[in-house]
This record gives structure tokens, sequence and C-alpha cells, in this order.
């Protein structure tokens, strides 16, 4: 299908990048679901027929979206390169309204498990949206059109908290069908021109080249589709070659996959996922007289903002310093919540404390941490050879999610056993340990060019980071 309606060549492009995105709204959403609803279902009033769930139980509809990322990143992975980003993206929407019905029709917890589940297979297809994205857009808006990934992001969390919060159990999903519905307009949008070529559909891919430079000069479109093809279709200037294991044993890339591994572990064992996921629960513990849910509409607020001023600074400060400022704003952030659970936890009397240091605490958490957030995913895309970087997106996208499934999975069980304020200093000193890891061996990318930074990997010395490198 194609769309008939006259719009500028950038509108489209932005148009086309804001629909793909409405899957990373709905899976906001359906991610920050347990934080306003676990309190509800764990409470003697849950809305399910079957009564009150278990920890176990509320533990498993955490961690289970992340066993359906791993089946979806596979199956989703595998259909993208066989038939193209623009299918696995309306497909998506398949387990996305499923998952919605689950929680409809819910009985008792175990439609809610089916739920999580189908919403992490959708999840899926999200690894496909920065590639779409980023081959549709011209390279002087391709920055501001990445930047709409992390903004429905901070939208989602906000907008889910908000539902969550305020709606009723059984009206909530509806939301997400709505939504789910009005990323089926992408429906009108053609495959992106690279995907194309790579399948030797030659004229479709100008077809969609032209789409997307609609109102541009014909010479000029005529010259950026030419080279596109020549790159892609060219077997003697095409870099598309197979990835094998040797490709792994460069050194640099070596180093540049151990970066990644680490800044992406680090971002799972920080604890804003946990945080995210179970905020209500832990508003709910700190004693305060305002309404949990407020504190995680706060949070999800406080975090949009952050994104919005990290977005205008991230090629002015650099990456180094705006991820280890990020991390020590974290770190720091944590220090007054754990004193507060560790004296509460010890049977002191914190009550005076109760209304605020909790509170300024997790804002801090929600100030710092975007940073932490998205700025791995800004470094690993440039310290990966082009070559290998999907090869390296995909491993990473699935040790992340192995990471996310074991956090979610445990972290209830443990605080029950060792207390909040025992977690708070476990992902206090993680974020130190990445902190000391990135400013010895993470180079500067700001600026600089892939081969530029591969040799930089090269030169260095015992893997310290030279200070002209940072």
């Amino acid at each position: 299908m194609e769309w008939k309606i006259q719009l500028s060549g950038r509108f489209r492009q932005f148009l086309s990048a804001f629909l793909a995105n409405f899957h990373t709204m709905v899976y906001a959403m359906v991610a920050i679901w347990p934080s306003p609803t676990l309190p509800k279902l764990l409470s003697e009033n849950s809305p399910l027929p079957s009564g009150q769930i278990s920890i176990a139980h509320a533990s498993l509809i955490s961690s289970i979206l992340y066993f359906g990322g791993l089946l979806g990143t596979l199956s989703f992975g595998y259909i993208g390169k066989r038939f193209g980003q623009k299918l696995c993206l309306l497909l998506a929407t398949i387990p996305e309204i499923a998952a919605a019905l689950c929680i409809i029709f819910a009985q008792n917890v175990f439609y809610l498990h089916s739920s999580r589940f189908l919403s992490g297979v959708a999840g899926g297809a999200m690894q496909l949206i920065p590639a779409y994205v980023c081959e549709v857009s011209e390279d002087c808006i391709r920055g501001t059109l990445g930047s709409i990934l992390g903004i429905v992001d901070c939208v989602g969390v906000l907008v889910g908290a908000v539902v969550g919060a305020y709606l009723p159990f059984y009206t909530a999903p509806y939301v997400f069908i709505i939504l789910s519905g009005v990323s089926l307009l992408f429906i009108f949008f053609p495959e992106s021109p690279q995907f194309l070529l790579l399948h030797k559909r030659i004229p479709e891919a100008r077809r969609s080249f032209d789409f997307y430079r609609k109102d541009a000069p014909k010479e000029k479109v005529d010259e950026e589709f030419n080279h596109l093809r020549e790159s892609i279709v060219d077997p003697e200037k095409s870099s598309h070659e197979e990835v094998t294991l040797k490709d792994f044993k460069n050194p640099s890339t070596i180093k540049a996959l151990v970066i990644s591994l680490v800044i992406f572990t680090g971002r799972q064992t920080s604890g804003i996922g946990v945080i995210l996921n179970f905020n209500g629960l832990i508003f709910q513990e700190t004693g305060m007289e305002m309404d949990p849910n407020l504190g995680t509409i706060i949070f999800a607020i406080v975090q949009l903002i952050s994104f919005f001023s990290m977005s205008l600074y991230i090629d002015k400060l650099g990456r180094r310093p705006q991820l280890l400022g990020s991390l020590m704003g974290t770190f720091i952030s944590y220090i007054p919540i754990a004193t507060y659970f560790y004296a509460q936890n010890a049977g002191l009397d914190v009550s005076s404390f109760s209304g605020w240091v909790p509170l300024v605490g997790f804002s801090g958490v929600a100030i710092f941490s975007m940073g932490l957030i998205h700025t791995p995913t800004i470094i690993m895309t440039e310290i990966v050879p082009t070559k290998l970087r999907g090869t390296v997106v995909f491993i990473i996208y699935m040790v992340t999610r192995v990471q996310s499934i074991l956090t979610m999975q445990f972290f209830l069980p443990l605080i029950e056993k060792f207390g909040l304020h025992t977690s708070m200093i476990a992902f206090a000193t993680c974020i130190v340990l990445e902190a000391i890891f990135i400013y010895l061996y993470v180079p500067e990318t700001k600026g600089r060019s892939v081969d530029d930074i591969v040799k930089t990997l090269n030169d260095k010395r015992n893997g310290k980071c030279n200070k002209s490198d940072c």
C-alpha cells in the first residue's frame, strides 16, 4: 500500500519513525504495568476472581515478559532478515493485542502470565526499529529521528504508570489495544530501500527511496540512490559479507564486545529495571503518606524531562562524561535510599524522614539514570565495526534478556529475605564498579569515525584508556 496524501519527504520520514516506535510505547507501558498493578494483585482486594496472588507469582509476572522476549528476539530476527522490518512491525501487533485480551478475560494469575509472555514476544520486534529508522532517514535528521525511540519510551512509561494506577484493572488493556491499532497505520509506508536492495528488488527500492525523498532535487536523489545501490548490490563494493567466527578474533573487536557487554550488564545491575517494575511496591515500603502510584508517576515525569535534557547535550559533552556523570549521580542518589531502608530495617524511627528522603533519592535516580539507560546503545553502535554491528546487537539483546529474567525473578524473594537496603547497596556497588571500568577502558567516541575508534582500541597499552582518547 502507498501513502496518497501529499506530504514532504522529511515529514514522511518523521511519521514513519513515529508510527514504527508506537511498538516501543506499547512495550514501555507493558513493562511499567506491574509497578502500579502488583500491589493490587498482592492485596486481599485483588481484582482477580481467583483472589490474592503470591510473591512467587508476582515475580513471574515481571520476569516472564523477558522469557517471551527471548522467543520474540529469535523469531522476529529471522523474519526481519528474510521478509523485512515492515512485516515484523505489523506482525508484532498480533501478540500485543492478544496480550491485552488475556488481561481483559483474566480469571486467575495464569492469564496474566500468558499476557506478559505474549507482550515479551511482541517486544522482540523492537530490535528492528532503530535499523529501519536509520535506513529511511536523511543524514541531517537521522539523530533527531533516532531520539524518537527514547522519547516514546519515556512517554510510554508515564502513560503506563497513569493507566495502571487510575484506570480499573480490566479497563487498562483497552488502551494497549487502541495504541496497537494506531501502529497499524504503518502499513501505508514502504519497506526500507536498503532491505529491498539487499534482496535485489531494485525497482521497489527506488520507489521507496523516492517516497522518503519527495521534494528533494532529482539530481541529488539519483546520486544518493545510485551510491546506495552500488554499495549494496555491487559485489565488489558490498560490505555485506557473511559474518564468521574469525571476524571476532581481532583484538579491537574483542575489546568492543567486552565493553558492550559490561556497559549493558551495568545497566541491568544498576537496578533501574527492577525499580521501574516494582516502583509501586518499593514506594509502599517507604511508609510515605503519599499515594505510591503518584510516586511512580513522578518518577516517570522526571525521567522524561531528564531524557529531553540529555538529548540536548549528548553531542556536546561526549559519551564518556555523560555516562560517568549518570553513574555517579545515580550512585549518590542511592545513598540516602539505602540509609533510609537500613534504618527502617533496624527498627529506628524514620517517620520524620519518610515524607521526603525516599522521594528525593528516587527523583535523583530518575534524573541521572537516563544517561545510564540510553548512552550504552550509542557507544555500542560507535565502537563495533559496521560489518559486525547487527550480530553484536543481537548477542547483547539476548544476554540482557537473560539478565532481566534473573533480576526480575529473584528481586522480590531477595528483598523479602535480606531487606530493601541490601539490594540498594548492591546496586550502588555495581554502579561504582562499572564507573571504574568505563574510566579505565572506554574511549570517547564523539565525532570520531569507526576506523579511528577501532585504531584507538588497537593502540591501547595494557588495556588502559589514553587521556587523548578520553
